[in-house]
């Protein structure tokens, strides 16, 4: 194909693009409220700047889920640990910060009293646990309960 063509092929599409989607999508939202704009790319950005995420039912439920979980003694430590850090992280990724020894405490409260003395004796150290040493302490302790 030639430069040229292709060129105003790209250009035709440019400007048909943002008035399918315009077309395409609800038809209040482009009242007032989205300026007129000469590419889809540019569609979608203005969109994204009028209609931030509102993050706030997330934060909330995933703070109820580090807060409220007890560990259930059947699916295994690791897999609690690991659902208490996916919580953590996408709390993160919504700016939500809480710092690894929240993290770390949500975990340890979740347990049930087979883990006691652990909790007893982390509480006692003036040093946090990482959340793998803390992994490693409590899946040993699990498999010796278990055996």
């Amino acid at each position: 194909m030639d430069n040229e063509i292709v060129v105003k092929h790209r250009a035709t599409n440019d400007q048909l693009q943002p008035k399918w989607a315009k077309n395409t999508l609800e038809n209040d939202l482009f009242g007032t409220s989205i300026p007129k704009v000469n590419t889809v790319k540019e569609l979608l950005e203005t969109i994204g700047r009028k209609f931030t995420m509102f993050d706030k039912n997330d934060k909330h439920h995933y703070l109820n889920l580090l807060n409220s979980t007890m560990y259930d003694g059947v699916s295994g430590l690791r897999e609690q640990i690991h659902k208490f850090s996916s919580c953590y992280q996408k709390l993160s990724a919504i700016k939500t910060d809480l710092g690894e020894d929240f993290l770390t405490w949500s975990i340890m409260k979740s347990l049930h009293s087979q883990f006691d003395s652990i909790k007893s004796n982390y509480n006692t150290l003036k040093v946090q646990w990482s959340l793998n040493e803390m992994t490693v302490i409590l899946v040993k302790e699990e498999d010796e309960g278990r055996g």
